[in-house]
């Protein structure tokens, strides 16, 4: 193995030196206590290795066999990972020699309860480092450890994660002022969740949302802290616990058991969901949205055709805040609908299929990508590439007169309407549903 040696303010780091760039593995950004907000790192302490796979959070199959799950063969097979509450890490991918590089920051899916940072089909992705981009992938706190009395805890992570890479990422050849967001599913919630506040304002320049725009969930609607005790007292009683301070100091694995039996119960998922803080989230998204104090940056918004367990209702919460901002005259979102049938498989544009073409890792993946395949990857990663750098993907904004998604089949140069669309969202909502 070839290695890369980088002198950095936290340390000096040792990353892996592959034919496309060079990746760093496993950086700890942050320390974080259970039911506490993250501790930027600011030293590694000495010598950091960042040739080794990182930690992921602790998950469903941290304790549990999922490996039939759909979304465990499509984006882990054959893949092995160890967990631990802290420290919470970076996979950091540059081209060689990087020099003042704009950075993608990528935050993973997975419906707030699993997901992993290096995952097939970005973890390890080059195709952005052989275009001139440092991508970044974020781990953070998921489940219990994540949402526990409303804490919002994974939030802060996903926070501090952008505020250490904006004082960090110089020291790995990337431009600081020069920073974007690229979440899928949760991610792209959790990036729609961090715009509600100031908190990125100045950091951010521009973000890319896959199915999950616009959207939180109507059962948010009133689910605040004190509507959530109940919920958190029975996990709490389940885990042998009188208080919080025990429960503080119980196995990770105890935690998430009691956490799992209780949130599997029917008539619970609207607490295994971010709720309404009072801070990362202040109120309800229409009381948000009122005080127009929601993040003005430019946006690419991203559905699939058979997205989520609804594809129609994740297609109109995107399209219909294309709508409010553009009526609003804020900064221009550019729509794309993606209908591409994926080789080798009975579901066609499932949720996240388009992660495979968004950052191209196809050789992890078992499918049997053809040409055409490819050539739609190179177009979706360049026009991410271009919208990086200029703040327009290469194709028309979606507004009120000119309704139009770029159209991503084959690599040709398409556009759709809405109403084009809804006869595909009709079907794969009731009859040809995804893998959810």
């Amino acid at each position: 193995m070839n290695t890369i040696h980088l002198t950095t303010k936290c340390g000096d780091v040792i990353g892996r030196d592959a034919p496309d760039g060079w990746i760093f593995e496993g950086i700890p950004y942050a320390y974080a206590e259970r039911f506490e907000y993250p501790v930027a790192v600011t030293d590694f302490g000495g010598s950091f290795d960042a040739t080794k796979k990182p930690l992921e959070f602790p998950q469903d199959n941290t304790y549990i066999d999922d490996s039939k799950r759909f979304y465990t063969r499509e984006f882990r097979r054959g893949e092995s990972f160890e967990y631990a509450e802290s420290p919470l890490t970076l996979n950091i991918i540059t081209p060689k020699e990087p020099k003042s590089c704009p950075v993608l920051i990528f935050i993973h899916g997975g419906g707030f309860h699993t997901g992993k940072q290096s995952e097939h089909p970005a973890g390890t992705c080059f195709e952005y480092a052989k275009r001139g981009v440092i991508l970044v992938s974020v781990s953070y706190r998921l489940n219990v450890f994540a949402l526990y009395r409303c804490g919002n805890y994974y939030l802060y992570d996903q926070l501090c994660a952008i505020k250490w890479i904006k004082d960090n990422i110089s020291d790995y050849g990337g431009d600081a002022e020069n920073l974007s967001l690229i979440g899928q599913s949760a991610g792209a919630m959790s990036i729609f969740q961090l715009m509600y506040t100031d908190a990125l304002a100045g950091s951010i320049k521009r973000a890319i949302m896959m199915s999950g725009a616009g959207f939180l969930p109507s059962l948010l609607a009133g689910y605040t802290k004190d509507k959530s005790d109940a919920f958190w007292d029975r996990i709490m009683h389940a885990a042998g616990c009188e208080n919080d301070e025990q429960l503080k100091a119980v196995s990770t694995e105890t935690l998430w058991r009691a956490w799992w039996d209780e949130a599997s119960k029917p008539g619970n998922f609207r607490y295994i969901q971010p709720g309404i803080d009072g801070k990362m989230i202040p109120g309800l998204p229409s009381e948000i949205k009122k005080k127009g104090s929601l993040l003005d940056i430019p946006l690419m918004i991203g559905v699939t055709s058979q997205d989520m367990i609804f594809p129609l209702l994740v297609f109109n919460k995107a399209k219909s805040f294309a709508l409010w901002s553009c009526r609003r005259k804020r900064k221009k979102v550019f729509l794309y609908f993606f209908d591409r049938v994926l080789p080798g498989n009975l579901y066609k544009a499932y949720h996240s299929s388009d992660l495979w073409y968004m950052f191209g890792n196809m050789d992890k993946c078992w499918r049997a990508f053809g040409e055409d395949d490819h050539a739609l990857r190179d177009l979706m990663i360049d026009s991410v590439v271009r919208f990086i750098r200029e703040d327009d993907p290469g194709w028309c904004a979606f507004t009120s007169a000119e309704r139009k998604l770029r159209y991503f089949n084959t690599h040709g140069d398409e556009y759709v309407r809405p109403r084009d669309c809804l006869g595909t969202l009709l079907r794969n909502s009731f009859i040809e549903r995804g893998p959810y």
